[in-house]
């Protein structure tokens, strides 16, 4: 605050707001907010936002060739079915939100995530290890351990002897406040000691479940505005991909269901537009109908690891189509050792080629 370049009168009536947390709080007040609050005039207050945000985000730079390629390099699911449907992986830059009913493998996804990204460049990681936030049930750590041994016999060339779940920080928080700390203070210092390429919230939906009243829809925007855009300074300034997951809400406005409309059409991802303007990826997994099911005729044995499908709602990057009535989605199936998916040839399905038929 001391380093703002202001006249005297502006920084005193600045040290009189109750910011607890950081001075970015004050590029989150509207102008009239701010002149109320502050009891500076209008000119003033401009100053004042101009000279935060100035100190808070930095002039571009130049960057190098390989610098760009880096940028460029996406974060594998460690399957060639499902990142050849996403374009490569999941961007490095923004926000990637995965939302669903329950049971369709958003966890699955997002642990399969926190282990390759360990993995070097050219087999499809980041080289960095991975922060998992928590907020409804405990970390999923036996299913992790579940997953270690085939990961690891896979790239064992790679890891070596590498405990890969060394490498996964996970933290669990309850509120808001809770979380925007994790965000402005503890995750910048960790990642100043050591090198993190991915961050996971599962989910962000908990936190706004029952925080908030309808009568405080106006605070809610306000603090989901905050989150979504730490998140994206985050992801952007480190290069680093952001995952949350969501949940789904029923859609009440819509006529009884037929054959002819889809699931998506029936459920939604909470949190409204808001939180939806800050999305750059939006990912929506579901569980096969039973008409799929029937279609494929599973052989025996199979019908305890249903199938489940991975469908792109948007990208504002221009990497995927909208959704539409031509686009199809990329089927898959979770086991033990993780996710995979499922190439459909006319009657043929074959699974990826990491070792599962």
């Amino acid at each position: 605050m001391d380093n703002l370049d202001l006249p005297p009168k502006v920084l005193q009536a600045l040290q009189k707001l109750e910011i607890t947390t950081s001075i970015t709080s004050v590029l989150e007040m509207s102008v009239p907010e701010l002149v109320k609050t502050t009891k500076l005039s209008e000119h003033e207050v401009e100053m004042l936002k101009k000279a935060v945000s100035e100190r808070v985000y930095t002039r571009p730079r130049f960057v190098t060739a390989y610098d760009f390629y880096l940028i460029r390099c996406k974060l594998s699911l460690g399957c060639p079915i499902l990142d050849e449907y996403l374009s490569g992986g999941i961007r490095p830059e923004g926000i990637t939100e995965i939302y669903g009913e329950s049971a369709c493998g958003k966890t699955q996804v997002c642990l399969q995530l926190c282990l390759m990204v360990q993995l070097p460049l050219k087999l499809g990681g980041l080289e960095g290890g991975a922060v998992y936030i928590c907020t409804e049930d405990k970390f999923p750590a036996k299913r992790l351990e579940q997953m270690k041994p085939q990961f690891k016999q896979q790239y064992r060339e790679f890891l070596r002897d590498t405990n890969v779940g060394d490498n996964i920080f996970v933290k669990h928080v309850v509120d808001v406040k809770g979380l925007i700390d994790i965000l402005d203070n503890k995750l910048p210092v960790l990642m100043k000691r050591t090198k993190v390429k991915l961050l996971v919230i599962d989910s962000i939906t908990a936190l706004f479940r029952v925080e908030y009243s309808m009568d405080e829809m106006y605070e809610r925007a306000q603090v989901l505005n905050r989150i979504g855009a730490r998140l994206v300074q985050l992801s952007h300034k480190n290069n680093m991909p952001v995952v949350c997951v969501n949940q789904v809400a029923a859609v009440f406005d819509r006529p009884v269901r037929d054959t002819k409309c889809k699931i998506h059409d029936y459920v939604k991802p909470c949190l409204g537009k808001t939180w939806s303007s800050w999305v750059t990826v939006r990912i929506m997994l579901l569980r096969s109908t039973g008409q799929h099911l029937a279609e494929r005729q599973l052989p025996k044995g199979e019908s305890d690891n249903p199938e489940r499908e991975l469908v792109v709602i948007f990208s504002r990057t221009g990497d995927h189509s909208p959704l539409d009535k031509a686009m199809k989605a990329c089927r898959y199936t979770v086991d033990a050792s993780g996710v995979h998916g499922i190439l459909v040839k006319d009657t043929d399905d074959k699974c990826c080629i990491c070792g599962h038929d």
